[in-house]
């Protein structure tokens, strides 16, 4: 099975860097960025293609679902999870995500995050009979 590649970005650069971490050594391949405005400046030109868009949805500037539409866009394959500390629901992201994209509740635990991970990952049948999204 080939490595899920994961666009990390969160403005907290301490979080970032513990995620990075927590991901790579649970196998993915994880590219990060501090910004939306960074995180397309690194795909600009560049081979490397995310899989899953992991994001804070409060980002300076743009926002992490404006980030994900954007992406979305380029890739249209992208899965996502988009997380924040206050109360966000499913309906209310754009209706070009609301197929491929997660809200994930902050705080969560490492298991959350990999639990809801692997379920923006499985197959849609798969994912459906192991119960709703985080």
């Amino acid at each position: 099975m080939p490595t899920v590649r994961i666009l990390l970005v969160d403005d907290e650069a301490l979080l970032l860097g513990l995620l990075k971490r927590h991901l790579e050594r649970a196998g993915y391949d994880v590219v990060t960025a501090l910004t939306a405005e960074a995180a397309l400046k690194a795909l600009t030109g560049s081979p490397w293609v995310p899989d899953l868009l992991l994001t804070d949805e409060t980002l300076p500037g743009m926002r992490g679902s404006e980030l994900a539409v954007t992406l979305q866009a380029r890739f249209p394959h992208l899965r996502g999870l988009l997380c924040s500390g206050y109360s966000l629901q499913a309906s209310a992201l754009p209706p070009p995500l609301r197929e491929r994209f997660s809200i994930l509740q902050k705080p969560y635990s490492p298991p959350a995050l990999e639990a809801a991970i692997r379920t923006l990952l499985a197959p849609r049948g798969a994912a459906a009979a192991a119960g709703p999204a985080i």
